[in-house]
């Protein structure tokens, strides 16, 4: 019924082109989950302006540099509070 599990062992050497990269665009629900933040949160960072997005079709993404961005903001603002 379940399938055998298989011992994998992944060597030190693995290159960075392995590894996947990140899409350039991410859902409001990915993003959330990157921040660490939840989808409400979010969308709360959205709407004031904090997080900005961008709109493909009726979809609301946003870029991954955007997130860096917001991240940033959020450093400065706890640099300038301090």
């Amino acid at each position: 019924m379940y399938p055998q599990l298989v011992e994998v062992s992944v060597s030190a050497s693995v290159t960075e082109a392995a590894v996947p990269a990140l899409p350039r665009l991410c859902s409001v629900e990915v993003a959330a989950e990157l921040l660490g933040i939840g989808r409400t949160a979010t969308y709360d960072e959205i709407r004031l302006g904090r997080l900005r997005t961008v709109r493909r079709g009726r979809r609301r993404l946003v870029p991954v540099e955007w997130i860096d961005e917001y991240v940033e903001l959020l450093k400065h603002e706890a640099d300038t509070a301090a």
